[in-house]
């Protein structure tokens, strides 16, 4: 489902499966679990943010890599490389 210019306040937003464009949060919490989504020009005043499904087993394998110093590198670069392709798209 598509959102765009709302307001949403003291709510769970999912984000799989849904797009929100232009819309304000104020005091919510995002739940993510692994699914499609798009957030465009968004803006919150605080942020909870939770993980269910395959994204919480995707955050496992990210707390277990990030234990050791070669993991930590390679999760780092992850980052960077991914922020770097989301910003060239």
């Amino acid at each position: 489902m598509r959102f765009e210019n709302q307001q949403f306040d003291n709510e769970t937003i999912v984000l799989d499966d849904n797009e929100y464009v232009d819309c304000t949060f104020r005091n919510c919490k995002f739940q993510y679990n692994g699914g499609d989504f798009n957030i465009e020009r968004i803006r919150f005043d605080s942020l909870e943010f939770t993980v269910g499904g395959p994204a919480a087993r995707t955050v496992l394998l990210l707390q277990s890599l990030w234990a050791g110093d070669v993991g930590r590198r390679a999760v780092l670069g992850l980052l960077e490389s991914s922020a770097t392709n989301s910003s060239t798209q």
